[in-house]
């Protein structure tokens, strides 16, 4: 009888260690601005395939990450809001989790209609997850430059890109 427990035991324990070897987390790209000394970093989840399960938000002001299902991102999702205004939303319609797809940032120009857009692509090279501008660049760093009006921040004015660190 405990010979069977421990058996029972030693399967699921190899069970669980394998599923997590064959699962991870891969930082994308972080994203900074011009106002304050705030993060967030945008990273993908996969499974044993490699296929995308999900994405992660990571905050460096907050203790709480958000997690972005495959679902949500075809239908877009607020990564940043103020004042009940989509800042900035991430969509990628016709995302597919095993091949990837285009990626759409859209965000707010000028307070309180005039939005504009940014096409990425999020694709697999190698077994890696990656995202690339639409000059085929990789990105790893982003920089979201303010739109002020009389010193005010009105929207955002535009977002460089880059795969080194943008001070």
């Amino acid at each position: 009888m405990k010979q069977t427990k421990l058996l029972y035991l030693t399967i699921g324990l190899m069970i669980v260690t394998t599923q997590s070897l064959f699962a991870s987390t891969k930082s994308l790209v972080t994203f900074t601005n011009d106002q304050d000394k705030n993060k967030v970093t945008l990273s993908v989840n996969t499974g044993k395939n490699s296929y995308i399960s999900s994405l992660n938000l990571n905050y460096s002001n907050r203790t709480n990450n958000v997690k972005i299902s495959i679902n949500q991102l075809t239908k877009g999702f607020v990564l940043l809001e103020k004042n009940n205004t989509n800042i900035i939303e991430i969509i990628a319609k016709n995302f597919n989790a095993k091949i990837g797809g285009k990626v759409i940032l859209d965000y707010l120009y000028r307070f309180p209609y005039k939005r504009e857009e940014l096409a990425l692509t999020l694709s697999k090279n190698g077994g890696r997850w990656s995202l690339k501008d639409n000059q085929n660049n990789n990105i790893k760093f982003a920089k979201i430059i303010s739109n002020k009006i009389f010193g005010e921040v009105v929207g955002i004015k535009k977002i460089e890109l880059s795969d080194k660190q943008i001070k």
